[in-house]
């Protein structure tokens, strides 16, 4: 038999040297992945958060669209009026004032009746998205009513940032339905809204003693549950559903009103006096649940309310519905311009006449 030979000394050291610094390597090694595991956890994290931040800054930060003609345009040729109007947030807008007149001459008619324009989310006072408000203002000048048009802050030509869906909106409409009081002295003020602009409508009209009457054209009626419930968010926002509670939370970080919190259904309901002419969509594909007070695709306008809601609406304020067929989203307008342009008149002359 072989004999074992004995390691000497220095062969022991230099193994557990070796031992040792494979430990150490090993631990070392073992380190360096937790570090960098946790550096890329926190680098999606914050990738993560930003997309969702920027996402919500989107939301509530839409793109200005600029009106790109003006009333008297060659193919309008109407008369206007355009006066600067500081909101009293400090932001100031342009408000063209479109008084009744003779199309063809476009001298001036006197009317003690004026329609205040209220635009849309990604819009501006020439209300492009239901095709062509200029024109559609032109048609309710020829009929001896007045137009006041502008921008809301952030909006158009007016400085400031952002839009919050009606809450902010209806506080600058309240302050451009004074102006248009004071300014022009008409006895008949008339809201007429599209959209997100239709709720703010709602909000800056019930109560308000100068507002004789509201026409509002596809309006949510409770933002929370439109924004949350009802797949508000799902359309406004890029992000996967699963991401839409920090959204909220960003939104109203950033947002300097609370716009989950409007609710123009209770509005209406509280019996304020305003005539109310509610116009909706068959195909509205925004407001299309029964969030929307006319927006029932599958029940129509003998179904556009609650009973409890038709009670409330009927029994002390002048109320209208109509339900434009085969119509998407504020495009009533759009798709059956001559019936709805008299069904707009004839409530008008109903209500301020």
């Amino acid at each position: 038999m072989k004999e074992k030979k004995n390691k000497k000394p220095s062969e022991t050291k230099e193994m557990k040297k070796s031992e040792s610094a494979q430990k150490r390597k090993a631990k070392s090694f073992k380190k360096v992945f937790i570090i960098c595991l946790c550096a890329v956890v926190g680098l999606g994290a914050i990738i993560f958060v930003s997309l969702v931040f920027s996402d919500a800054y989107s939301i509530i930060h839409p793109e200005k669209v600029s009106a790109k003609r003006f009333p008297d345009d060659s193919e309008i040729g109407l008369y206007y009026e355009a006066a600067t109007v500081k909101f009293e947030s400090g932001d100031e807008t342009v408000l063209w004032f479109i008084p009744a007149q003779d199309i063809k001459t476009a001298e001036s008619k006197k009317s003690d009746i004026t329609v205040i324009f209220s635009h849309d989310v990604g819009d501006n006072k020439t209300v492009t998205k239901i095709d062509d408000g200029i024109l559609y203002a032109k048609q309710l000048a020829d009929a001896g009513i007045n137009v006041a048009t502008f921008d809301y802050s952030g909006s158009g030509f007016a400085t400031g940032s952002g839009y919050t869906y009606g809450t902010r909106e209806a506080n600058e409409l309240k302050q451009i339905i004074s102006y248009v009081k004071e300014k022009y002295g008409s006895k008949y003020i008339v809201l007429q809204g599209w959209g997100f602009g239709a709720s703010a409508a709602i909000l800056a009209g019930a109560g308000n003693d100068d507002v004789t009457a509201v026409i509002s054209d596809a309006a949510y009626t409770d933002a929370d549950k439109y924004f949350n419930e009802d797949g508000g968010l799902k359309k406004w926002s890029s992000m996967p559903d699963w991401t839409h509670g920090l959204t909220k939370f960003f939104i109203s970080v950033l947002s300097e009103e609370d716009m989950f919190s409007a609710k123009p259904i209770n509005a209406v309901s509280e019996k304020n006096g305003q005539a109310w002419f509610f116009i909706g969509e068959d195909k509205d594909n925004v407001f299309s649940s029964d969030l929307c007070p006319v927006s029932y695709p599958e029940q129509r306008q003998e179904m556009v309310f609650t009973a409890e809601m038709r009670e409330i609406l009927y029994a002390e304020n002048e109320t209208q519905i109509w339900i434009s067929q085969k119509s998407y989203h504020a495009q009533a307008y759009r798709t059956d311009e001559k019936n709805y342009v008299e069904k707009v008149l004839k409530f008008i002359d109903k209500v301020c006449r």
